[in-house]
């Protein structure tokens, strides 16, 4: 369960895999071609899809909330706690994703005490939030990836 978000970036590079559909039938070794042709697939575009548990989401929406839901409004702030389609439009997203960069850049360089080392890995530190029973947290390295779907995306939505 969680967050598929889904953008529309205006230019491809090669053909998305689909998905078999005797994938159960494929030996080990076909499964790892489809995977790693996936895989190489998402990464050539970055801008297609971002999927987010629901525990790494929420920190991943309170990054970009605080550093650009003035750029795009309380409302749709809001709406994409949910995965109801609603998403940054397309003239919106590079003025966004400069501020969530800029906002990532700060912690990473100037704010040492927004992270923490677990296992050898940064992380945000835990947000707490007393509307939640938990905190969440997320390595700094997945905000990156956030921040970089953004900027390629031209525009997208969150189911």
């Amino acid at each position: 369960m969680g967050m598929d978000v889904y953008g529309n970036p205006a230019v491809i590079v090669g053909t998305e895999p689909k998905f078999p559909d005797n994938y159960r039938d494929l030996t080990n070794a076909e499964q790892n071609e489809y995977w790693a042709a996936n895989n190489k697939y998402q990464k050539d575009n970055p801008g297609v899809y971002f999927r987010a548990n629901v525990w790494s989401w929420r920190p991943i929406h309170m990054f970009m909330s605080e550093s650009c839901s003035d750029i795009y409004g309380e409302d749709l702030d809001e709406s994409m706690s949910y995965n109801n389609g609603r998403g940054i439009p397309k003239d919106l997203v590079e003025e966004c994703a400069d501020a969530m960069q800029q906002t990532l850049d700060s912690i990473k360089d100037t704010v040492p005490q927004y992270i923490e080392v677990v296992d050898g890995v940064e992380l945000l530190k835990p947000i707490e939030n007393p509307e939640w029973k938990d905190w969440y947290t997320v390595p700094l390295t997945r905000l990156q990836d956030w921040v970089d779907f953004v900027r390629n995306s031209n525009g997208f939505e969150v189911h």
